[in-house]
């Protein structure tokens, strides 16, 4: 498996839409990408920039740290419609409902209220709240598959997401990077954080990947 850290991770949720329409990776307990409008995948949904979430889900999450609130690659922008990446439902109800966060200007994907918003995805979807505020992103809520053993997940997810409420849900795992240029690679950063296996960027130029374009230092 190619080497990502959980920054990749949600640089991935930028330019997914929904974390159960994506075959990305997420942190455990803490990520997980969709692909509408906002950040990150299709989870059926992160989109977005760099931390969006939304959709239908099915997480997934990894087995690296978690990156720091400071110098991650996310989606520049002034104002939602910044984030909606061709949506048309954009800006609207979940799951086209992403936020430009005032506190750097960077794209937030679109996030689930309750399960209810989730279920047009699927029966087996409920809205997870994950606790991403050690990476500067906040409280973070997408559309997972619920779980209580590893046979309702679709392999390589088992039930082994546990989010803020003690939910559980399916996740997959991220390779965390060991070096520089695994991250240099991918445009999320020139840094390989080894302790936590993250990537980590100074500047705004090394954030190439896709739906990324900002280095944000919260």
């Amino acid at each position: 498996m190619r080497k990502v850290s959980l920054a990749v991770f949600f640089g991935l949720l930028a330019g997914c839409v929904a974390v159960a329409g994506c075959d990305d990776d997420e942190t455990d307990g803490n990520g997980s990408s969709t692909s509408s409008s906002g950040t990150g995948g299709t989870t059926s949904g992160t989109g977005g920039s760099t931390s969006g979430t939304g959709g239908s889900t099915s997480g997934t999450g990894g087995s690296g740290g978690l990156p720091s609130a400071s110098g991650f690659c996310a989606w520049g922008c002034s104002q939602p419609s910044d984030c909606c990446f061709g949506d048309p439902n954009c800006p609207g109800p979940y799951p086209s409902n992403p936020t430009c966060e005032p506190n750097g200007n960077w794209c937030k994907g679109a996030q689930c209220a309750t399960t209810s918003d989730c279920l047009p995805g699927g029966s087996n979807l409920v809205c997870v709240q994950l606790d991403l505020n050690a990476q500067g992103i906040g409280i973070y809520k997408i559309c997972a598959v619920g779980c209580q053993n590893d046979n309702e997940c679709t392999a390589p997810q088992t039930c082994k997401g546990v989010d803020m409420n003690n939910v559980s849900y399916c996740l997959g795992d991220v390779s965390p990077c060991t070096q520089d240029s695994d991250c240099s690679s991918l445009g999320l950063g020139n840094n390989c954080n080894e302790a936590t296996g993250t990537c980590h960027c100074e500047e705004s130029s090394e954030c190439t990947f896709d739906n990324v374009n900002t280095c944000i230092h919260n």
